[in-house]
């Protein structure tokens, strides 16, 4: 009784400390850009645009809301995330849904926002029309 006890407590921490890994704390951000490419996973940088510091906070709520799925889209947007300590997070995004690219830590995952918000537009004024010009 008391080992399964034991067990669920560890387990319980296990799960709390890796989802409070997935965070981004805005305090950790060095920078946000938002690079256009050619092709989202070969592709040519074709235009980087850094977004403001002061947006920082407001965006990492935002991109905070969101919910894992398998999602399909087109996207020749990448936002780069890089963190104080050297570490550069990327996602290939349509400004709603997204796809963390592979890195040494983790496979690509596959996520939408909760929100009718579009990261793309709200932080860097690019209307879905212009989308890739």
């Amino acid at each position: 009784m008391r080992i399964s006890v034991v067990c669920y407590i560890l387990i319980i921490i296990i799960l709390y400390c890796t989802s409070c890994k997935r965070a981004i704390n805005p305090g950790n951000v060095d920078s946000i850009s938002l690079i256009q490419v050619d092709h989202p996973y070969i592709g040519h940088r074709v235009d980087s645009t850094l977004l403001t510091k002061e947006l920082i906070p407001d965006f990492i709520d935002d991109f905070a809301n969101k919910k894992e799925t398998v999602v399909k889209f087109y996207s020749c947007y990448v936002i780069k995330i890089r963190l104080k300590d050297g570490q550069l997070i990327s996602y290939r995004t349509n400004g709603r849904a997204f796809e963390k690219f592979k890195d040494e830590n983790t496979g690509a995952i596959y996520f939408l926002l909760n929100d009718t918000i579009n990261l793309v537009t709200k932080y860097w004024g690019i209307s879905e029309k212009q989308f890739c010009r």
